[in-house]
């Protein structure tokens, strides 16, 4: 065909790009190698019978513009010469560095510095009045990144290749839309789609959202609700009989609950069909699509469907339903699949809002585009040139028999295209060492235009003249400032809001990380808890916790012989449906069993010498911090001990249970882990609920733990008497209440650095892993607080 054009009267055929400094050997060289840029060109020419001499030079093309361009062309000739004449660099003249003049070379660490140095490279050019910068990458992930970082400045750049409708906003709205039904409403999935901008209810935007912040927080936290509607509904009136009207928001939200309910009642009744046409639930996604969109003052449709991705998202899904009565009917479950698969493939491209003197090409878009400044980016093996495609289908002896090109000739299509471009005036390489995190291989062109400049002498220029400030900004761009120091916060809050009670676990956290009650008790934050939170080794304590307690409540002073048994049906009414769950029944269960054992073959050794037990008791013991003088500042400790043991002498024995890790005995008998002291406190001044003032006979740490052994008791202390330590409790505790009376006290985090804390909810608030780093290198550790 070409032939033919070329022959008539007013033909003609143009060769963009085509190599006329090659020698004779070379460019026979170049109809073997498939991978050149050339290699088209000559088998072009063969076919019809056109010696490369008798083509004739374009006016004012690429070599008739001056000197510094005819001698880029004889580097990229040279650059690009055929591995089989390779050898012939050995000989090479000195280029003159007119060849590089305008070429600029830079490798970053990673993409995000590649993406960023890029934008501001195109965003300089818009200081410049009418001048123009092109992107050209087959890399769709480094356009992306090169596109949002330009919107750090507001400007929108035409990406030619589009945006892939999956990842459009009305594409996440309609994926969100299906998964949220194939995830059962689970209140990932639901929240996920609720905080979509386009999901509004019928309601004013502003107020949706403010209630489905209120659903997050009062509702949906938590461990995950039954599947479906009716488990959400199950679940949101469990959660309004437990919380009492007047300290909750939850009632404020039925109204807003019962409408999301019912917007998909419909889809999830088409759900749980069994078979149902493709456009049975096209039709019933886009009615979904609508009703969730509309507010109270625009319908749906009119908000989903007016812009470019709304016109190209409508457009797909008038294809689907057209093509649909040719498809079978499909299991509803399998929609999401099949519509994420259906969306692949297509595009939405922009026509409004971009700036007109930057663009983003792929490397066919590019050939017959020419900009002041020519970005070539991505420039490692796979995307410069991409990967040969392996044909699963035919081998290549197959495909050269029948006369098929080799996949190795899209590489040489590759090369002509970069060759086009790099023989524009202005251009800028680019590559990355790591794109993802993993290692990547320079491109072969970058790699032979390396060695090209080492053996011409040229390197040194090329290295000069690619050392701009782009290589600075973009590290300073979106770093923070190395020199600003972040101290330990140390707020110190008035007396009057300083706590006036706190419980004896709260008395430890207080000599651990006081910044943790001021936090909690002055602030009154409290962590949210995850959603669809799995049971953990807290919910483990709080089980273990109850049953042995229901159990002593109803066992006070003897146990029957079907004790165990017994215990063992409380347990399963304390664990209730988490029994279901995979975790507790394979591992937590088998471990309950154990405790179960051993703690009825405990109990019956110890039963014959006490008189009664007491669990879960509420103490409180009241402390004048004045010291006598007006006006009293009294301060009130609570507690709420495990277990009371009280012994047929009087005596009691003060128990904590422990399904985790016990505290060192070291610092229970320095005050640094005083649960157990303090307890013993309250009871020896007789601040528990019903007992008097009692003789303390031991305190113990009870470990049931499941594993070997399923149990233990650990008695406290081991180096002292009950009675020194109950003293140097009393005095510990008065001096560190007195401490936090002191207005000029901070509450510090972790003042003891030599105390562990691997859980602590407050450390992101405070931003210890901040400014721990300083604190150990730099300064000496901030006051400690008494013990």
């Amino acid at each position: 065909l070409l032939k033919t054009i070329a022959a008539l009267p007013a033909g003609m055929v143009v060769l963009p790009g085509l190599d006329q400094n090659l020698d004779h050997a070379s460019w026979e060289a170049v109809g073997k190698d498939e991978t050149h840029p050339q290699y088209s060109f000559f088998h072009l020419l063969e076919s019809m019978a056109v010696a490369r001499t008798n083509v004739t030079e374009w006016p004012n093309s690429f070599t008739s513009m001056g000197e510094s361009t005819n001698q880029r062309a004889r580097l990229l000739s040279e650059v690009m010469r055929p591995a089989e004449t390779s050898d012939q660099w050995s000989n090479l003249t000195p280029m003159p560095a007119e060849a590089i003049s305008g070429l600029k070379r830079y490798e970053f660490r990673d993409s995000a510095a590649e993406a960023r140095a890029i934008a501001l490279m195109m965003r300089q050019v818009l200081e410049t009045p009418g001048k123009t910068a092109a992107l050209v990458t087959p890399d769709r992930g480094l356009a992306r990144r090169v596109a949002g970082e330009l919107r750090r400045w507001q400007v929108e750049v035409d990406d030619s290749a589009g945006i892939p409708l999956h990842l459009s906003p009305i594409g996440g709205y309609m994926r969100l839309l299906v998964e949220t039904g194939a995830m059962q409403f689970s209140p990932v999935s639901l929240l996920a789609l609720c905080k979509h901008p386009f999901a509004s209810a019928g309601f004013e935007p502003t107020k949706f959202r403010a209630a489905i912040g209120i659903l997050d927080q009062k509702v949906l936290r938590g461990p995950k609700p039954a599947a479906g509607l009716a488990g959400l509904k199950a679940h949101y009136e469990k959660m309004r009989q437990n919380t009492p009207n007047s300290h909750s928001q939850i009632p404020s939200i039925e109204d807003f609950l019962t409408k999301i309910l019912a917007i998909f009642s419909d889809w999830e009744n088409l759900l749980n069909t069994q078979k149902t046409h493709i456009s049975t639930m096209v039709d019933a996604h886009i009615a979904l699509a609508e009703s969730l969109a509309s507010t109270d003052a625009i319908d749906g449709a009119t908000r989903l469907w007016q812009r470019e991705d709304g016109e190209a998202m409508m457009k797909f899904l008038s294809e689907l339903l057209a093509s649909a009565p040719l498809m079978s009917p499909i299991a509803p479950r399998d929609y999401p699949a099949f519509f994420e698969a259906m969306m692949q493939g297509h595009l939405v491209r922009r026509v409004q809002g971009l700036h007109p003197r930057l663009f983003i090409y792929g490397p066919l878009e590019a050939r017959l585009q020419r900009k002041d400044l020519m970005i070539i980016g991505g420039m490692n093996e796979k995307i410069w040139p991409p990967e040969a495609p392996v044909d699963p289908w035919m081998s290549r002896p197959m495909r050269r028999q029948i006369g098929l090109p080799m996949p190795e000739q899209r590489i040489g299509l590759a090369a002509h295209d970069f060759c086009q471009i790099f023989g524009a005036p202005q251009v800028v390489m680019c590559r990355a060492d790591k794109v993802d995190g993993q290692p990547q291989v320079p491109s072969r062109w970058w790699m032979r235009l390396d060695v090209y400049l080492q053996m011409t002498g040229l390197a040194d220029k090329m290295a000069q003249q690619s050392t701009d400030h782009y290589m600075h900004w973009q590290k300073q761009i979106s770093q923070a400032d190395r020199h600003q120091r972040l101290d330990p916060p140390a707020p110190c809050p008035p007396i009057k809001y300083r706590p006036k009670t706190l419980s004896v676990t709260r008395i430890e956290m207080l000599i651990k990380d006081p910044y943790s009650i001021y936090a909690s008790k002055i602030l009154n934050l409290k962590k949210l808890q995850d959603l669809e939170m799995a049971p953990g080794v807290i919910e483990k304590g709080i089980y273990v916790h109850a049953a042995l307690e229901k159990f002593c409540q109803n066992y006070p002073n003897t146990i029957s012989q079907d004790a165990y048994k017994e215990l063992l049906q409380i347990g399963r009414q304390v664990f209730g449906d988490d029994l279901n769950d995979p975790i507790v029944k394979t591992f937590w269960w088998p471990r309950f069993e154990r405790i179960a054992e051993w703690f009825i073959e405990t109990e019956r050794h110890r039963r014959s010498e006490i008189a009664t037990i007491i669990t879960e008791c509420q103490g409180k013991f009241v402390i004048d911090l004045s010291d006598g003088q007006a006006p009293e500042r009294l301060f009130c400790l609570t507690a709420k001990a495990d277990r009371i043991d009280i012994y047929k002498d009087g005596a009691a024995v003060i128990i904590d249970y422990k399904t985790g890790t016990l505290p060192a005995i070291a610092r229970v008998e320095n005050g640094q882990a005083p649960q157990l002291p303090l307890e013993a406190l309250i009871l020896q001044a007789g601040g528990f609920d019903g007992l008097s003032k009692t003789d303390i006979k031991a305190l113990h740490y009870w470990r049931v733990t499941g594993g070997a052994p399923a149990g233990e008791i650990i008695s406290v202390p081991k180096k002292k008497s009950l009675g020194e330590v109950s003293e140097e409790t009393h005095n510990g505790l008065l001096a560190l209440l007195r401490y936090f009376a002191d207005q000029t006290t901070p509450y510090l985090a972790h003042p003891r650095p030599e105390i562990d804390m691997p859980y602590n909810d407050y450390d992101t608030l405070s931003r210890y892993h901040e400014w721990r780093t300083h604190l150990v290198l730099e300064k000496s550790p901030p006051k400690e607080t008494p013990s």
